[in-house]
């Protein structure tokens, strides 16, 4: 195989199981309405027109930043009282000082003023502030890009010196032209807003609600009943993406993993894939240097002391079958070995099949056995995969079992007769591979390209029965 870069490439065949997915527990990440204030932080990056406290509205990353914070306020408004929004500009380091935070506080108090004509609700309290980006926060900036710039500018600047004849300093050196697209990134506005949840709608207010204008703000509780309450999948997918955008916003960025899991779950029933939905979920680092194996169903505390349970089974088990269906089998070998740690039946198909797709079928029978059972194609697979007559014998058998108008049923009959060198056939003058894989190549020609770099046939064999081939068809 290596002398003719030949690889066998059967288990590219291998069919994959339409895997069902797995469910969370709803009262496990049941959302209710607190009547508590609660903090929204983020920060936004708005371009000024230069030495004006007017954002430059034909730059359209400004104007979409200031119309999602308007629509996020809105939105928390219309099931929350809005009680206060600070926002405290923030002024990049070259120039004057006391400049700088003269236009920063000029800035901020204008967007205060633009929100506030935009949202649909009054009344709340108005907050507003602003620094000056030191120098030293620029060199930290730059040090994640450019080590050799920031280590540049800490030798130009000095932490005892004053802002300005830092500011001074830097100008002279030169780095000004190198720093002008570190220096935009210390120019943004960071805001903060504090609500509190009104009363809490019954399931079937919200279900009014949502009738009445699907497209209308939400909180985490409400979709946490509208999940359970609307039966088309097409409009869950869409309350599944919007409630996971929201329960971040409410809840400082930590992920709300029903809506997630659920999405999932709903591409894997139509038989979409989209494992990136899922990675950020699953934690394969191990849980401590004494136990180097990821942990599945444990608890983990943030420096906040809130709660986080970590690989719990079904977003594991969904995540390891987009994995199997995205063929990225390395990593599904990983999640798997987490998943196994659960013990249970329900998951032995799955976490075979993962194995399998590494070679984990050579040596544990367990595994051969579950992957075969599963098609008749991966039956014969598997036995050919074990290149031993008694093998072939087993792949000769279930062959059978595959129906003769699939290409494939040839394909793998000419594998056969190809190793077990069966000659030629009565009936017929070619040898019997030469004729299985000509039949193939009749029903489907893309098989040639496959027949061509496949280590599972002969050269020989393939390159005859592609002249066969083009011989009939001309």
């Amino acid at each position: 195989m290596v002398n003719t870069c030949r690889n066998i490439l059967l288990m590219d065949f291998i069919e994959i199981p339409k895997f069902k997915p797995y469910y969370l527990d709803f009262e496990d990440y049941k959302k209710v309405a607190e009547r508590k204030e609660r903090p929204v932080p983020g920060e936004i990056q708005i371009n000024f027109l230069i030495n004006k406290a007017q954002p430059d509205l034909n730059d359209p990353s400004t104007k979409n930043q200031l119309d999602n914070l308007v629509s996020l306020l809105n939105d928390i408004s219309s099931g929350a009282v809005l009680k206060s929004l600070s926002i405290e500009g923030v002024a990049s380091p070259d120039g004057s000082y006391d400049s700088n935070l003269k236009l920063a506080q000029k800035r901020t108090d204008f967007l205060q003023d633009f929100i506030a004509q935009r949202l649909q609700v009054s009344g709340y309290e108005r907050k507003s502030g602003a620094r000056v980006t030191s120098w030293k926060e620029l060199a930290d900036t730059v040090m994640v890009y450019d080590t050799t710039l920031a280590r540049r500018l800490l030798e130009v600047i000095s932490v005892k010196k004053a802002h300005n004849l830092n500011s001074v300093a830097v100008k002279r050196s030169g780095l000004m032209e190198k720093l002008t697209p570190y220096l935009e990134k210390m120019r943004k506005v960071t805001y903060t807003c504090v609500y509190i949840v009104n009363r809490p709608l019954t399931p079937n207010e919200i279900m009014q609600k949502y009738r009445a204008n699907a497209n209308d703000a939400f909180l985490p509780y409400e979709y946490w009943n509208l999940y359970q309450m609307v039966k088309d999948p097409d409009e869950l997918e869409v309350l599944y993406k919007k409630g996971t955008a929201v329960a971040k916003a409410y809840e400082n960025g930590r992920p709300w993993m029903l809506p997630e899991c659920l999405l999932a779950a709903s591409y894997i029933n139509r038989d979409t894939t989209d494992a990136s939905l899922l990675a950020p979920l699953v934690d394969c680092t191990s849980i401590s240097a004494s136990d180097k194996r990821p942990k599945l169903n444990y608890i983990k505390k943030d420096f906040n002391g809130y709660e986080t349970l970590v690989n719990p089974e079904a977003v594991v088990a969904n995540y390891l079958i987009m994995c199997i269906k995205e063929c990225d089998f390395e990593k599904a070998s990983v999640v798997a070995q987490i998943l196994s740690q659960a013990r249970k039946e329900e998951y032995a198909d799955l976490i075979a099949f993962a194995h399998c797709m590494r070679g984990s079928f050579y040596n544990n029978a367990e595994v051969f056995k579950r992957v075969a059972a599963t098609s008749p194609v991966n039956e014969v697979i598997l036995n050919l995969m074990m290149e031993t007559n008694r093998h072939n014998a087993y792949a000769q058998e279930a062959l059978e079992k595959i129906s003769k108008d699939n290409p494939l049923y040839w394909y793998l009959k000419a594998v056969l007769a190809d190793r077990m060198d069966q000659g030629q056939n009565m009936s017929f003058d070619l040898p019997e591979a030469i004729r299985c894989l000509v039949k193939c190549f009749q029903m489907n020609e893309s098989f040639i390209n496959r027949a061509m770099v496949d280590g599972s046939l002969k050269e020989a064999t393939v390159d005859e029965a592609i002249a066969e081939y083009e011989m009939q068809k001309q």
